[in-house]
């Protein structure tokens, strides 16, 4: 858990709002760091990704800053 103000987690709300997502019930992945050797391989994510769905029916959020975009 962070600690978030009014406004982040208003915005959070809304967000899970539009993608029905309901607190708890979903699996959170922050796939990229500022340093490249901490980066986990891509496979790594897809597997683990596809273990939760299959094994806990998760969904799965993506996070980053907008550095991370492509």
């Amino acid at each position: 858990t962070m600690p978030m103000d009014e406004q982040n987690r208003a915005s959070a709300a809304r967000i899970m709002a539009a993608n029905n997502l309901q607190p708890g019930a979903y699996v959170v992945f922050n796939p990229l760091t500022s340093q490249l050797n901490k980066n986990w391989p891509w496979e790594n994510y897809v597997q683990l990704g596809k273990c939760i769905r299959d094994e806990m029916q998760l969904p799965i959020v993506l996070t980053g800053s907008a550095h991370d975009k492509p």
